[in-house]
């Protein structure tokens, strides 16, 4: 049994290289090269099951149709047919990609079993910071489902479970005398505007570039929240999940902000996503703010901080911010408080010479 690697690094360096491993021999007196992951072990453990196969005369060609490259670009096309955003689209795209690289690609899915998905899940969460580890997962699950509708495995491999909770990430986290400062070096004003107004309902960016005149009803004091803006496509696109698509109530701050916006346009900021970060991006250099990954969504985190201070209700907090089920709150904003009811954002909100402890 041989196995053994194609990078340019020596062979020295291996065992510390995280390139994969291949199964060097014949079948069918071919030579053939099976990718069998960068872990060492394991590939000696696929390549010693390669090697009884052969031997007992079962071994032959993975079929192309199941290879794991194959049944993720199946998924993709799965996934788009049900109308899944092109932004969406180009993150399940990158996580499916980093899969099959994890895995060889053209190695067979159906060898794929409940170990090796344990063991891509650890990898995968000390590789990727925050929840980049969950993105991978979901991708596996995702791929494997797909074979599993196919029919080429009988049920979806699943590792034991396991709980994870992963703290929010401190470089987004803003003190309010920091949020204060970065929305007062947002030029020119119209920008100061939409982050108030994301300040205070916690819209995601996405959300407030892509809001229209007719979303807005001043009377009842209300924001139908239905479209989400693309950063490299349309701003009418759907919202990000279905639980985005929502009824906000508005402070009469929120409303005064918004009803003074010029009506130049159908969408009240019409403004595209590359230019607002790039504002945004000023705007923290120009306050001293800046840390990587502070952006526009750093005031969400502030909104739902504002929120938990207000001692609004997780169920009622998860609603207005468009997330699912209530452990989405905690596990990304370190919810902590639970009420019945809570008073306006606004008036929790400590100005410019009062720093928070959020």
């Amino acid at each position: 049994m041989a196995i053994t690697k194609k990078c340019r690094h020596p062979r020295a360096q291996w065992r510390r290289c995280t390139c994969s491993w291949y199964w060097d021999g014949y079948l069918d007196g071919r030579r053939k090269y099976i990718p069998l992951g960068p872990d060492r072990d394991e590939a000696q453990r696929k390549a010693a099951r390669i090697e009884a196969d052969r031997l007992d005369g079962k071994a032959a060609p993975v079929p192309r149709d199941v290879t794991v490259v194959a049944v993720a670009d199946r998924w993709l096309q799965h996934l788009e047919s049900l109308g899944r955003r092109p932004q969406t689209l180009r993150a399940y795209r990158t996580s499916a990609s980093a899969v099959a690289k994890y895995f060889g690609g053209t190695w067979d899915v159906r060898l794929i079993d409940a170990g090796e998905v344990a063991k891509f899940r650890t990898d995968a969460h000390a590789s990727r910071r925050g929840h980049g580890g969950a993105h991978l997962m979901q991708a596996l699950r995702g791929i494997l489902n797909q074979a599993h509708r196919e029919g080429h495995i009988g049920a979806v491999p699943q590792a034991p479970f396991e709980r994870r909770t992963i703290p929010p990430n401190p470089n987004v986290l803003m003190t309010e005398a920091e949020t204060d400062a970065t929305i007062a070096a947002l030029r020119p004003s119209h920008w100061q505007d939409m982050a108030e107004v994301i300040l205070l309902t916690g819209l995601r960016v996405s959300e407030a570039l892509a809001l229209r005149w007719d979303d807005l009803d001043p009377a009842a004091r209300t924001l139908h929240v239905r479209h989400s803006a693309e950063q490299h496509g349309a701003v009418d696109a759907p919202t990000k999940t279905s639980r985005s698509t929502r009824r906000i109530r508005l402070e009469d701050e929120v409303v005064a902000i918004l009803s003074r916006q010029p009506r130049s346009d159908d969408r009240i900021f019409p403004r595209r996503y590359g230019a607002a970060n790039s504002a945004m991006r000023r705007a923290l250099t120009r306050a001293g703010t800046y840390k990587r990954d502070r952006g526009w969504h750093s005031l969400r985190h502030t909104n739902a901080a504002l929120r938990d201070r207000a001692g609004q209700s997780i169920r009622q907090a998860a609603a207005e911010l468009g997330h699912g089920p209530n452990f989405t709150m905690t596990a990304s904003y370190g919810w902590a408080a639970e009420a019945a009811e809570a008073p306006p954002i606004s008036k929790v909100r400590q100005r410019h010479d009062q720093p928070s402890a959020t």
